[in-house]
């Protein structure tokens, strides 16, 4: 390798010739041969240049020269190639846009995803369905189901009864919602969306959930010598339970029996309650009446022969109402518990006498009138 400058013979890698101190610039070593092959070939490649110039046509006479057969295949290619992507962009983008704004899209692909339990996608597309049409009760329901799946329970509930406003016929999502209130022990809430139900088929949805209150047999406020009341059941396996004092009788009731019914007999005023309690243990409403026990006189009794004169010996009978006792006396007195107890017939005594006799009701003690008959007997000679 030689100095450019001075010509002087350098080492490989020398970087400043020792010489005269010119940076080097590699350049190979000179001979006559290599130069005229260099110069030969500058002048062939001028030549060429010169032909090529001459001869050349720009780019835009190719694309539109008739004989250039190359050429216009080439351009139609690429035209045709440009068009096809870009039908290819637009329906794309159309078929993008359809699904991102389909109802039905939204939904079959949620169905998928459910399939493939993939949950945070079914919940993408359900939500954006519902976005989609608001109008639509499915949705809102399947977003339920997979929030149940999840342990997500109010969640859950929030979706049914969100189906539910939109669609109050909706079977599927009331009987959803009320295997949830179940499962989670909350009965109540059963008893308070049935509430809000009118359709016969919807209602029957409800049936084992919902106790049918007691009714009573009688519209009678005011009660004589005993208050004697039946309660209607409708299902015949509920439980009653009542009580006589206006206090709660899911708490304090007694239990109903239907062959005594409810019977009082110590007068005064009272509010009688009672509810219905089914297999599931649901209480139905609260029935209540208000009764007045009134304790009324028994009738007097009944005495035959009635006053009168005798000379014969003469028995007297005595009818006693039902439910009562007879008390007599022939001193005058007004008789008592205490007096002479009817049983018999009962022979007048000689002489004039004066019977007295009253009717004692059993039960309550309650004392009727006093019955009075004068009887004159003496004997005939």
């Amino acid at each position: 390798m030689k100095c450019k400058k001075c010509g002087n013979d350098l080492q490989d890698g020398t970087i400043y010739c020792p010489k005269c101190g010119k940076e080097v610039q590699i350049v190979p070593d000179y001979n006559e041969f290599d130069e005229e092959y260099l110069k030969n070939l500058i002048m062939q490649e001028q030549i060429n240049d010169s032909f090529v110039e001459n001869d050349r046509i720009s780019s835009d006479e190719i694309s539109i020269y008739p004989g250039n057969k190359k050429g216009r295949i080439i351009i139609l290619g690429g035209m045709i190639t440009a068009i096809v992507l870009a039908i290819a962009v637009v329906v794309y983008t159309s078929i993008t846009n359809y699904h991102l704004n389909s109802y039905d899209y939204q939904i079959s692909k949620g169905k998928e995803a459910v399939k493939e339990k993939n949950y945070d996608l079914a919940i993408k597309y359900y939500n954006k369905a519902a976005e989609i049409n608001k109008t639509k009760a499915y949705p809102l329901y399947e977003l339920g189901k997979i929030y149940e799946k999840q342990n997500e329970y109010t969640t859950a509930e929030d979706m049914y009864k969100k189906s539910i406003e939109l669609n109050n016929k909706y079977v599927s999502a009331y009987k959803h919602i009320i295997k949830l209130y179940e499962k989670n022990e909350e009965l109540n809430k059963i008893v308070e969306l049935s509430k809000s139900v009118n359709n016969s088929k919807i209602k029957a949805l409800f049936s084992e959930y919902i106790a049918i209150e007691p009714s009573f047999n009688s519209d009678t406020e005011v009660f004589y010598n005993k208050i004697n009341l039946q309660l209607s059941i409708a299902n015949k396996t509920d439980v009653v339970y009542y009580t006589i004092d206006g206090k709660d009788p899911t708490k304090d009731g007694i239990v109903y029996n239907d062959k005594d019914g409810i019977v009082i007999r110590t007068p005064g005023t009272y509010y009688i309650k009672a509810v219905s309690k089914n297999k599931k243990g649901i209480y139905s409403q609260i029935v209540g009446k208000s009764c007045k026990l009134v304790l009324l006189k028994p009738d007097q009794p009944v005495v035959s022969p009635s006053s009168g004169s005798y000379g014969a010996p003469t028995y007297i009978t005595i009818s006693v109402p039902d439910g009562c006792e007879a008390y007599y006396t022939w001193d005058g007195q007004v008789p008592t518990r205490n007096s002479e107890k009817y049983t018999n017939p009962i022979l007048v005594p000689e002489g004039n006498n004066v019977l007295n006799v009253i009717s004692v009701d059993i039960k309550t003690g309650r004392v009727s009138d006093t019955y009075s008959a004068y009887y004159e007997y003496y004997a005939q000679e």
